[in-house]
């Protein structure tokens, strides 16, 4: 189903094409307490059941507060970890030992914490890496210098701004090998392939004052920076960096949240990673602080999610496939908790469709929001109402096949119940010029 969309002129201004209200992409949101000051958020399945926990830092209490998800998108408190004296600014769950089990590493300072899982989400502290001074003010894990094992990057601000990388060694102990010093206030880091070899390069969010950057520093697939490029964005206090495809030409670009401006910028990929296509700008309701993405209305294409200080999310929906230059339509404003200072995405309940999450400062509140876009009839979910949903509904009736992603995009002819009826709708629809799935 494709959105309806309409022009507007204001002042003399073009405003982007904007999603009709009759399509909403999240639901209201559900609010979890979340300690004294929710600061960063990381998203995985920290007890093994398959479905995406969150951790979150605090460091006014000097804690991670573990919130764990039913596989409905419902969570409940399941454990703190303490780190008194320190003070947890970033979390990164992944599975840094290869034992299938994520491992969870925190950024605590001017250390990274490393709590090993013993199964079913039993983590233990298991190492401790020292960074040389500073605040830690992001943390990312991947394979820098592919060898196959999961390293860990980090930006440090003040005391002498740096760019540091940590590797795993041969027996799995995490030990700093690169050091890279920054003259700006970091705040941000995003990976990827963004020249299209095999190692995995960073950017950095640069911004303590006006004249922060957006910098994007290439791998030579040890792990070492061989080259840095600065984006050709205005100087501005730039508080985080996402990587994505955005116009769907396989390679990757970057967008950016400008702070004290209300702006997000989007710089496209010429294929080499110098980022010199014309950037794109998108209006936030107020000032950026985090920015992320997926495709949330699954039209093949990025969409964007920002953490504003209006306490709200903004969503800009990716039109690149309907053929409008602008790339991005006007923004749909969704209350969240009290001052968002960080989002993810991720599935929370399991219907392949990506949620987000954003942590409130002023509430001590985190927020889920779960996706309820619909297409009716795409009842496999590849983000069509074609022949193949036909006979997966009917896989699903006679065979014991999954089930619809969900009812109402299984209930092709909107009669409220999914059966085989719904499978012939379909046929009837692709091949005999019927009715649109859907209700009318």
């Amino acid at each position: 189903m494709l959105h309806y969309m309409r022009m507007t002129f204001f002042a003399g201004l073009l405003l982007l094409p904007q999603a009709a209200i009759s399509d909403p992409i999240f639901g209201p949101r559900t609010d979890y307490s979340a300690g004294a000051y929710p600061d960063k958020l990381a998203a995985g399945d920290i007890d093994g059941d398959g479905d995406v926990d969150l951790a979150v830092t605090d460091p006014v209490l000097h804690q991670i507060t573990l919130l764990r998800n039913d596989g409905n998108g419902v969570f409940t408190f399941y454990d703190t970890l303490s780190l008194l004296g320190y003070y947890p600014s970033r979390a990164v769950i992944t599975d840094l030992d290869s034992d299938g089990d994520n491992d969870l590493a925190v950024g605590d300072g001017g250390t990274v914490r490393i709590y090993e899982n013993r199964g079913g989400g039993s983590l233990l502290f298991s190492d401790i890496v020292p960074l040389g001074g500073g605040r830690l003010m992001d943390l990312c894990a991947a394979d820098f210098n592919n060898d196959d094992d999961i390293d860990l990057a980090a930006a440090l601000t003040n005391g002498g701004d740096t760019l540091v990388q940590v590797f795993q060694d041969n027996d799995g102990s995490l030990i700093e090998r690169y050091r890279k010093p920054a003259d700006m206030y970091t705040r941000d880091l995003a990976t990827g392939r963004f020249d299209n070899n095999i190692s995995v390069d960073i950017a950095t969010a640069y911004g303590g004052n006006m004249d922060g950057q957006v910098l994007l520093h290439l791998n030579n697939g040890l792990g070492y920076v061989t080259a840095t490029h600065t984006l050709d964005l205005p100087s501005a206090p730039y508080f985080s960096v996402f990587a994505a495809d955005f116009d769907n030409d396989d390679d990757l670009d970057l967008a950016a949240s400008r702070y004290w401006s209300n702006v997000a910028y989007i710089a496209l990929n010429d294929g080499d990673g110098i980022m010199t296509r014309h950037p794109y700008s998108l209006l936030c309701s107020q000032d950026p602080r985090m920015i992320t993405g997926a495709d949330f209305d699954r039209d093949d294409d990025i969409d964007i999610i920002a953490a504003c200080d209006d306490s709200t999310m903004n969503y800009f929906d990716n039109i690149y496939n309907l053929g409008y230059p602008q790339f991005f339509s006007s923004r749909d404003c969704y209350p969240a908790g009290a001052i968002p200072i960080d989002i993810v995405v991720a599935d929370f309940n399991g219907d392949t469709k990506p949620d987000a999450a954003t942590a409130n400062i002023l509430d001590s509140s985190v927020s889920i929001f779960l996706n309820i876009f619909v297409i009716p009839g795409d009842a496999n979910g590849d983000g069509g109402a074609d022949v193949a949903d036909a006979v997966s509904l009917v896989n699903f009736i006679f065979r014991g096949g999954p089930p619809p992603v969900s009812n109402e995009e299984g209930d092709a002819n909107c009669d409220g119940v999914v059966n085989l009826a719904d499978a012939v709708y379909l046929i009837n629809y692709v091949f005999k010029g019927g009715p649109e799935p859907g209700c009318p």
